[in-house]
């Protein structure tokens, strides 16, 4: 008989209202610039442990990790100032894409997932800024 794993129970997320209502932040440790041609790229600092200095040792390895954006994710990180809740990020996609509010929040909404757990940005409540 096959064991099954333990499934860890979930914990209660945020609702649709209040990830609208979040302010993306960007890391201050990141820095970012802008190509002639519009991407945007992150130079993020790369962990330094102990694998990090034993591999170094034999690899030059860069210091940072460079991270490019399409024209999307570009307007996107540059509309995360801090200032704009998601809800108004979303509201400029649907301006600049001609896009249905679904098709703008969901692809939104699992992007800047994606850089929070990446450690690229950080949601917080609109107060709390």
């Amino acid at each position: 008989m096959l064991s099954r794993a333990r499934r860890r129970p979930k914990s209660p997320g945020i609702s649709k209202e209040q990830f609208l209502r979040m302010v993306p932040l960007r890391n201050p440790l990141i820095k970012w610039d802008k190509y002639p041609t519009g991407e945007v790229f992150l130079l993020v600092p790369r962990d330094k442990g102990r694998r990090w200095n034993l591999f170094s040792k034999f690899v030059n390895v860069p210091r940072e990790k460079k991270v490019v954006f399409d024209k999307v994710g570009s307007h996107v990180w540059e509309l995360c100032d801090g200032k704009r809740s998601v809800n108004d990020i979303v509201s400029e996609m649907l301006k600049a894409y001609k896009l249905g509010r679904k098709e703008a929040e969901v692809p939104l909404g699992i992007h800047l997932q994606k850089l929070v757990k990446r450690g690229y940005l950080a949601l917080v409540q609109k107060g709390q800024v």
